[in-house]
């Protein structure tokens, strides 16, 4: 039997730049939106995602869009 994967959801992370350390590394916060659906078009995902990146007070480094899926069978 293949392996098969179902997709469960996925999971929308905006990377936001929240400065610099004392020590001169990049700080950054990341804010996470689970339950995406996995249907949805990547263009829909981004154009939810810039909409909320308009409302945040800090500057967006890069969103990121993880697809989530359940494995099932066993491998050839």
């Amino acid at each position: 039997m293949a392996v098969t994967s179902t997709p469960i959801g996925d999971t929308l992370n905006i990377v936001l730049d929240n400065g610099v350390s004392g020590t001169g590394q990049q700080l950054t916060k990341t804010v996470k939106y689970p339950d995406v659906r996995s249907a949805a078009t990547d263009n829909a995902v981004k154009d939810v995602a810039d909409a909320i990146a308009g409302a945040m007070s800090l500057a967006v480094m890069s969103i990121i869009r993880n697809k989530n899926g359940e494995l099932d069978g066993t491998p050839e």
